[in-house]
This record gives C-alpha cells, structure tokens and sequence, in this order.
C-alpha cells in the first residue's frame, strides 16, 4: 500500500509505504535508529524501526523478483541499491540456487519504459532527473545480472 500523509506544520507530502511479505523471515532484523536525514527530510522526531539487514533484503528481492507474477521494476532498482551499496552478493549466491537464473531472465524482461512507469515516476522529483535515462538502467541490469551470475559488480 502507498499513500501520502500531510503532516500539519510542514509543506512535505510524506510518501510512504507499508509492504508486507509472506516469504518467510529472516535471521538477521535490526533495531536501529532511522536515518538522521530522513528525520531532517520530513521534520519528524528522531525514532527508532524494525527492518532487514542488507543481505537478508538482497535475498528476499532476489526470491520476488524470480517468483512473482508480474515482474516489478523496483526489485531490480532495489537490487541495484544493495549491490552498489556493498552488499557481498558472491556469498549469498547459494542461498539462491534455485532462484538465480528465473530471476536473471526477469530482470532482462523489464524495459526502460516500464522502469520509467513504475519506478522513476515515483521518486522525489529531485531524483527524477538522475534516474531518466536509459543507459543508466541498461548499466543497472547490467549490474544486477553480473551479481546474479557471480561476478563483481
């Protein structure tokens, strides 16, 4: 579910989402502070949240985006985030034997327009810009399929 939430002393629209998984749980959940320019960013009180480690949402992105339905978009984009932001994805590959190459077809199901309809249309309008570009989503499939298959990124 996406919704916004208009807080009264700010101008901020507040997007936010609440997801819900049925894949299962994982070992690794952390209980830590959000991030201080969140709490800048929409003027709210410092709190402290409940979420995955990078590795266990690396794995839970690469189980949906082999088993879902209708592939989205913003696994791939979510995939990309964990690997540039350092995840070793070569030690989680077999945890995904089953998954990687479903997944690996996926991701290059998924057009630069969809990208575009499902995942740059809702980001803050700053990042618009940086995410419009079609050979910055072909370097991020790119990057995604190399991690899938055991390479660097």
């Amino acid at each position: 579910w996406k919704f916004g939430l208009q807080i009264a002393r700010s101008s901020v629209l507040l997007r936010t989402k609440i997801e819900f998984s049925r894949r299962g749980t994982m070992s690794s959940k952390t209980f830590e502070a959000v991030d201080p320019q969140l709490i800048r960013t929409y003027e709210l009180a410092p709190i402290l949240a409940s979420h995955y480690g990078r590795e266990d949402a690396f794995l839970q992105k690469v189980i949906a985006l082999a088993t879902r339905r209708q592939v989205q978009a913003r696994d791939i984009f979510d995939l990309h985030l964990l690997i540039t932001s350092g995840v070793n994805t070569a030690a989680l590959l077999d945890e995904l034997v089953k998954y990687r190459d479903r997944a690996k077809e996926n991701v290059w199901a998924v057009s630069y327009d969809i990208f575009k309809s499902q995942v740059v249309s809702c980001l803050q309008p700053e990042y618009q810009a940086q995410y419009s570009s079609p050979e910055l989503w072909d370097s991020m499939v790119l990057t995604v399929v190399n991690a899938l298959e055991g390479s660097n990124p």
